[in-house]
């Protein structure tokens, strides 16, 4: 399995509608998968809030701000520190690509900032 992000994805908030609405970025994520058995891939964040690189950072925006799709379909999974399903699938004779969209929504409760999270793919046999 590989994840790729494409080169300009950037995860930005410019006006004020982008906080109130929140933001989708579809295609965010790639992931490629070969298999020859019957699989699923789990998505979890690393920590259950992010950490930031900015001076008098909210040190209390939990990961659940973001959640993820696969791009053809239309419920999104909220990311927690516990593995979530994202996708299954069954064996393959070549690479099957599948898109992640990527939901972002801080609202007004968390300060301005550079902020990450590391998230973890996990490609299982089912």
């Amino acid at each position: 399995m590989s994840v790729t992000i494409p080169m300009n994805q950037v995860i930005q908030f410019l006006n004020e509608n982008d906080l109130n609405s929140g933001k989708t970025y579809p295609g965010f994520y790639k992931i490629t998968v070969i298999s020859e058995e019957p699989w699923e891939v789990s998505v979890m964040a690393k920590t259950p809030f992010f950490s930031s690189a900015s001076q008098d950072p909210s040190n209390n925006m939990p990961v659940s701000i973001m959640s993820v799709k696969e791009s053809t379909t239309s419920n999104f999974i909220s990311l927690s520190v516990t593995p979530q399903n994202l996708l299954t699938g069954s064996s393959t004779t070549g690479a099957s690509n599948f898109y992640i969209d990527l939901r972002v929504d801080p609202s007004w409760n968390y300060k301005g900032g550079n902020y990450y999270q590391d998230l973890t793919f996990t490609l299982s046999s089912q």
